[in-house]
């Protein structure tokens, strides 16, 4: 799972927790830069083998 995000140009740099579930279930969580990159964590994660559900809890960054 962690090689997906490492391998992936957009994601790679972003602060993701992926935490495995013993259910198959994948939680994401931290930040990201856009909407887009949300979902492209989701289904990122969703593509790994033998996951079964991806919660994501991921947010985006919002300069303060």
């Amino acid at each position: 799972m962690l090689e997906a995000f490492r391998n992936d140009p957009t994601l790679a740099g972003r602060p993701i927790d992926i935490d495995a579930h013993a259910d198959a279930t994948i939680e994401l969580t931290g930040d990201v830069d856009t909407d887009e990159e949300i979902l492209r964590a989701a289904k990122l994660a969703g593509g790994v083998r033998g996951v079964h559900r991806v919660v994501t809890r991921l947010q985006v960054a919002r300069d303060g």
